[in-house]
């Protein structure tokens, strides 16, 4: 059983909710293809493993939303397995060892260069292409383009007029975002979101470094990765659900008109859903490099 709702006030009435139909789910299945090449060097010293590999996932279970939202007994579409993406790439292993005298060098790299590429996710026809995530890399993060901050009254009204309205009937600021029109329509809103970075990287190694003599030894390990971005999802003073947190010191770079290259847009007293809109702004790189362990 459930709930209808009905007539301009929107009416709740309990009702009986036919069921989903039926369907078996299946496993998701993986096919890999993979080749790879060793080689020697310098007497042994240095050897070195090439891994390609190309990992094809699909019959992933996903909600199909191409075929819509029903409104009327508030229901998604059943679940399918419709869901397959591409995960292709290089695996790297280089190794040196080597005996001069009396010292012992060693060294290790691994690294990872990656890419995960979906193909059919269930995700409906959006407005416009660039809003779509099929062939595209996975874990896309879609939002805005940024564009820089207000400056003036002079910087808003040529925007306005010129460039772009913004849903909403929304007038920036000086110290707003600015946002790109990037179907070119003159107006902003959800049209223009598009694909604005992953979190997932697409390079990860580890580095490993020996070196002993006379029985005195000194070892590192490293680990990073690269591009790699994340989204702050906690804002300068409150996050997106509204609650307040522990002010730091880099919070007050705000912009103002002093500080016109600040970290952050204006402040706003009661929060402003414009600028915490998702959007390349709040892209941060979260790349590095890491010494793990040093003895």
């Amino acid at each position: 059983g459930g709930n209808v709702l009905l007539g301009q006030t929107a009416s709740s009435f309990p009702t009986l909710i036919e069921s989903s139909i039926p369907f078996e789910a299946k496993c998701a299945k993986t096919a890999r293809f993979s080749f790879g090449a060793d080689a020697e060097a310098f007497d042994q010293s240095l050897t070195a493993t090439v891994e390609y590999f190309n990992d094809y996932h699909y019959d992933i279970l996903q909600v199909n939303m191409a075929k819509g939202y029903n409104s009327l007994v508030a229901i998604y579409p059943a679940a399918e397995n419709i869901g397959a993406y591409r995960h292709q790439g290089l695996e790297v292993n280089l190794d040196y060892s080597k005996q001069l005298g009396e010292w012992l060098l060693q060294a290790n790299v691994q690294t990872t260069i990656y890419r995960s590429t979906m193909l059919a996710n269930g995700e409906p026809k959006y407005p416009e292409p660039s809003m779509q995530a099929v062939g595209k890399s996975r874990y896309q993060q879609i939002g805005y383009v940024a564009d820089g901050f207000f400056q003036s009254p002079e910087d808003i009204n040529d925007y306005l007029a010129n460039y772009a309205t913004i849903e909403g009937g929304y007038i920036p600021e000086p110290g707003d975002l600015k946002y790109k029109d990037i179907n070119g329509d003159h107006i902003i809103d959800f049209c223009d979101q598009t694909t604005i970075g992953t979190n997932r990287p697409r390079i990860e190694y580890g580095i490993y470094i020996n070196a002993e003599w006379k029985g005195l030894g000194l070892n590192m390990q490293w680990s990073g990765l690269q591009n790699a971005r994340i989204h702050l999802q906690d804002l300068p003073f409150s996050s997106y659900s509204g609650t307040y947190g522990q002010a730091l010191k880099e919070h007050a770079d705000v912009w103002s008109d002093t500080n016109p290259n600040a970290r952050y847009p204006r402040v706003s007293a009661k929060g402003n859903a414009y600028n915490q809109r998702t959007s390349s702004f709040w892209m941060k790189d979260a790349s590095y490099l890491r010494l793990k362990n040093i003895e």
